[in-house]
């Protein structure tokens, strides 16, 4: 391009010399004319004179004029040395690659950013073709993109390839192409600008990454998994398949969460992933919906029993340890399955179908699988509205407390009375124990329902003692959820003090499976209420797993036998049973009292096995606060000895 400028300028300089040397010639010929026109008589020395003159005039304005344009050539030169100095500095300087190619596509000219782009210095590209430098697919889409620009001339203002630099790595770049003709130096080709776009590609990536799956799991989250889904469906509708949708949720993974710590709850969650995605792998889409809960679809499926197999797998799979924190932990799920077109048509049915069948899973004893019925949903209606009316009970005051009595075994005299919480619900009526703190205990309602039952408790024994009735010690029960909570001690200490209740009669009854989900954190716990005078107790000892050792360093009181063992007490296995746990209770010094007697034989047996304490019907059921000091004064002697009434 520079060489066909300087041609150009010489020659115009040259023509505009010519044209004012022979403007000047010609007006000193008109001159001449004029003068030879004027003096007939001497025209031939006129014309002589004239003629040299004017030679020497025309001569030296020819010079001027070429001098002239020599001038302006030097200074139109230097003007475009600037320029071009300007523009060889920015493409040296700016960030984004500057090409042309020759008809051939190699490289013309390249400036240091496209060197770097392509991992090689200038003097090793020119000359090259850039096909060296881009892949197969890449190289025919340039090819045609060249060939477009070049012979319609219009230019190609983006387009997006990847430059394979000589190491391997790839560049995503995009860039324009122009078309160049200059003639008069041979030249023709293309030119462009590129922009490397590698990293901001990539963090597009990432970002779109992190929209569309879990950070902790890097699964799917919900977002794809609904989009997902909804293709999944679409297929199976126009190929008229089946799929199918499978909920999991961890089996109490918040008591594992609570009592071991988040950090400790997210490494489980991680490793949990991992061995889902090994048994998945690809015969379905593995997601995180939140929390402990994952989802799955299962596309083209030809009948249940593929889905059945599947869980069965899962469900195996979580049987082997997980290694967490050096450390082995063992979880289980529970799985609800929904399968289209059976069980649904859409994917909000479909889902809200599976999670019915999960939430059954649970309530059927965790650790297995489910298939989708219709009466779940009639249950998860029920449950639903059971949870909200749950939610407005305590500030309707709407629960009450009854009081079952505990007797001694040999005196049949009252020592204690347990607390047990009802629910009356102004359209329902009694709702069972059984049917809704269960509940209470999944929504974390029983931490502020137990609070209440514990202060109403002592706000109970303490009006006993104010009407002249001798103290008794009074039990309540506490639940694994509430036995979690970081300020247990301070609220115990809270509601004794504002009761004014003496700790000493006020017993605890703690569930054998709620002391031995984190045994070694709950001991400390323990000896902190022991500490404060308060009587501790394990309920329905016999139906977990307690670990001796454990059991041993535990600050008890008293073990309660279970009313299971208690039923069958004269048949040979429980009687055993019931003798073991009444022996060892003794030996480590603590007190035993058996639930659900009620029948003579039973107390019989207890008696001859040195039992300490009894409940149950046998006695009385349990009633309300008037109704139980009625019965304490119907008893009969030994238990108005106790009352002193």
């Amino acid at each position: 391009m520079g060489l066909w400028l300087e041609q150009q300028r010489i020659e115009r300089q040259k023509q505009t010399a010519l044209k004012l040397a022979a403007a000047v010639a010609a007006l000193m010929l008109v001159i001449v004319l004029l003068l030879l026109f004027l003096t007939e008589e001497t025209r031939g020395g006129v014309w002589l004179a004239g003629l040299v003159p004017i030679l020497i005039i025309t001569a030296i304005c020819y010079r001027m004029a070429l001098r002239y344009a020599c001038d302006t050539h030097q200074l139109e030169q230097t003007y475009w040395e600037n320029e071009e100095r300007k523009i060889h500095s920015i493409l040296e300087s700016i960030k984004d690659g500057y090409y042309e190619l020759d008809e051939r596509g190699r490289f013309l000219a390249v400036n240091p950013a496209l060197s770097e782009i392509l991992g090689a210095p200038a003097h090793e590209l020119l000359g090259a073709s850039y096909q060296e430098y881009v892949g197969k697919q890449d190289a025919l889409k340039l090819k045609h993109a060249f060939r477009w620009v070049s012979h319609t001339g219009t230019p190609v203002q983006q387009i997006d390839w990847a430059f394979v630099q000589r190491d391997g790595q790839r560049r995503l770049v995009e860039g324009s192409i122009v078309k160049i003709s200059e003639k008069s130096g041979g030249v023709t080709g293309l030119r462009g600008i590129i922009r490397d776009v590698t990293d901001r590609r990539q963090a597009e990536q990432t970002i779109n990454h992190m929209a569309y799956h879990d950070a902790l799991t890097d699964l799917p989250n919900r977002r794809l998994f609904e989009a997902e889904l909804t293709i999944a469906l679409s297929q199976a509708k126009q190929q008229g398949q089946m799929m199918a949708i499978l909920f999991f949720d961890l089996d109490r993974f918040k008591y594992i969460n609570d009592s071991l710590g988040h950090y400790f709850g997210d490494c489980l969650l991680q490793s949990l992933s991992h061995r889902l995605k090994e048994n998945v792998g690809s015969a379905g889409i593995l997601a995180r919906m939140g929390g402990d809960e994952f989802t799955m679809i299962f596309p083209a499926i030809s009948d249940e029993t593929e889905v059945i197999a599947l869980a069965d797998r899962i469900i195996a799979s979580l049987q082997s340890p997980l290694q967490v924190e050096d450390r082995e932990c063992i979880v289980t799920t529970s799985i609800g399955i929904s399968i289209f077109p059976r069980d649904g048509e859409d994917t909000q049915t479909l889902m809200k179908h599976a999670d019915a069948a999960m939430y059954s899973a649970k309530e059927k004893g965790r650790n297995r699988y489910n298939l989708y019925s219709s009466t779940m949903s009639l249950h998860a209606a029920e449950r639903l509205a059971v949870e909200q009316e749950l939610r407005k009970a305590l500030e309707r005051n709407e629960f009450s407390l009854h009081y079952q009595p505990q007797l001694d075994c040999k005196t049949n005299q009252v020592v204690g009375v347990e607390a047990l919480l009802r629910w009356r619900h102004p359209e329902w009526g009694m709702v069972s124990p059984a049917e809704f703190i269960p509940l209470a205990e999944e929504t974390g309602l029983i931490v502020p329902i137990g609070e209440w039952v514990l202060r109403t408790a002592c706000q109970q024994n303490k009006a006993w003692a104010e009407a002249g009735y001798p103290s008794l010690r009074i039990a309540v029960n506490l639940s694994a959820r509430q036995f979690q909570q970081e300020n247990l001690v301070g609220m115990i200490k809270q509601v004794l003090q504002e009761t004014q209740m003496q700790p000493q009669f006020l017993e605890l009854e703690i569930t054998e499976s709620a002391v031995m989900q984190n045994a070694t954190r709950f001991i400390g716990i323990l000896h902190e209420l022991k500490n404060l005078g308060i009587w501790l107790s394990i309920d329905d000892f016999g139906t977990g797993y307690s670990s001796l050792s454990y059991l041993r360093d535990f600050p008890i009181n008293r073990l309660k036998i279970d009313r299971s063992f208690v039923n069958d007490i004269t048949e040979n296995e429980d009687a055993v049973i019931a003798k073991s746990i009444i022996a060892m209770a003794h030996s480590l010094q603590m007190n035993v009292l058996a639930e659900g007697v009620e029948n003579e034989v039973q107390l019989t047996f207890l008696r001859e096995q040195q039992c300490d304490e009894m409940q149950g019907y046998y006695c009385s059921k349990p009633l309300p606060a008037e109704q139980l000091e009625e019965w304490m004064q119907q008893s009969g002697t030994t238990a108005l000895a106790v009352w002193g009434k």
